[in-house]
This record gives C-alpha cells, structure tokens and sequence, in this order.
C-alpha cells in the first residue's frame, strides 16, 4: 500500500511539474527580461537534446521549435498578439515549446494510467474553470471539450490523457501569460482582447500530436504488431 501511495504521489509530482513551471518562468521573465530567458532556456533546451533524448525525441524538439517559430511569428507579425518588452517573438518561446513536448512525451506511461472519463472531465472541468473566470463562453470551448476523447480516435498508441493534458496545458499557458503580462491579444482595431481559449487549447492539442506524428511515433503498423 505504501508503495502504491508513493507511486501515485510521484505520478502527481511529474504531471504538475510542467504546469508549475510554466508560471514560474515568465515570472523570472518578468524582472530579468527575454534575453535572459533565452540563455535560461536555451540552456534547459540544449542539455534535454544532448544527453536525455533519443533520435525521435531529438526530431519531435526539431519539428516542435521550427513548428512554434514560424506559427509564432506570423500570429506576431499579423498583429493577432504580441509579445511586451519584444518586437518580435522571442526564442525561447520556441525554445520553450520543443522542451515541454518532449517532457510530455516522456508522461505517457503515467498518462497510460488516468482513465479516458477522468482525462476528459479534468480538461472539462480546466475549461469550466476558465470559462467562468473569463466570463467566455464561446462554442469552441464545447470542441476543446471533446478534443481528447475525439483525438484518442485517431491514435493507435497514445491515451486520451495525452491529448486532454495538451489542452490543459494550453490554458494554463494562456491564464499566466496574459495575466503576468508576457503577451497579450489585440482585435482587430488593436484594441485588447480576451483569448479565444477553447481554440486555443485544441490548438495545443492539435500542434502536439501533429508533431508527435511528424516525429515518427505511433505508426499506424505499430497497432497491428
């Protein structure tokens, strides 16, 4: 019993991680600015690529920071949000982007573990949370609902987990991006806007899996084996 509970415990420490540190890097963003983030995460970036991935978890970094770079730099340049303090997209945005996919990529033993109606009502229960903070309640937020179990579907290896916490993770990305001051949204007058939250953490989910693919995991033939 012990060891189950220690198990569960250090299950719990590996998901939340990525979550709590997401936070707590655009707070040292905050007094030491982009540049210093970029040699911090860089860093982190550098030494994930050497020494802990494989060739495919090598890949999915590459396709997940040249994916981040150029879906970034044109939501930027369009004028769709910006960066404070930058004029352009800063790379550890990208940076930071090929990082977190490889850690998620390495949860999936304990993603493998959550059951399909508990990943579908935590992501539920995520966009709930936002919803009412927000006061936003747009249609896409009922497609980011079904995202995990719909994309499950078109899986022949991952969880449903997988997919609800691409999306979890995007509106934790969102709530402490906008609210710490990171980025914020314009509309079309250039005047400020809320996220579109639902899209966005389908998006999450949709980018991840695309590149998790692009990268050479769960082949169609590896099911039938």
């Amino acid at each position: 019993m012990a060891k189950e509970k220690s198990s569960l415990v250090s299950d719990i420490i590996k998901v939340c991680l990525p979550l709590l540190l997401i936070p707590a890097t655009f707070i040292f963003v905050l007094p030491y600015g982009h540049d210093a983030a970029n040699l911090f995460i860089g860093a982190v970036f550098a030494y994930v690529f050497l020494f802990k991935s494989d060739m495919r978890g090598r890949r999915l970094m590459v396709i997940l920071s040249t994916f981040a770079f150029a879906f970034e730099t044109a939501n930027v340049a369009s004028g769709f949000y910006h960066y404070v303090g930058h004029p352009s997209l800063p790379m550890w945005v990208a940076m930071g982007w090929a990082v977190l996919g490889w850690y998620i990529v390495s949860l999936i033993p304990v993603f493998r573990k959550v059951e399909e109606w508990v990943a579908v009502g935590a992501n539920a229960i995520a966009l709930l949370l936002v919803a009412i903070q927000y006061n936003f309640w747009g249609v896409t937020m009922l497609f980011a609902a079904a995202g995990p179990y719909v994309y499950t579907r078109a899986s022949s290896t991952l969880p449903t987990m997988f997919f609800a916490f691409g999306s979890i993770m995007g509106l934790v990305l969102e709530v402490c991006g906008t609210t710490l001051g990171i980025w914020a949204y314009t509309n079309t007058a250039g005047l400020p806007a809320t996220p579109e939250f639902g899209q966005l953490a389908l998006g999450y989910a949709t980018v991840l899996i695309f590149c998790y693919w692009l990268a050479g995991y769960d082949r169609l033939e590896e099911k039938a084996n």
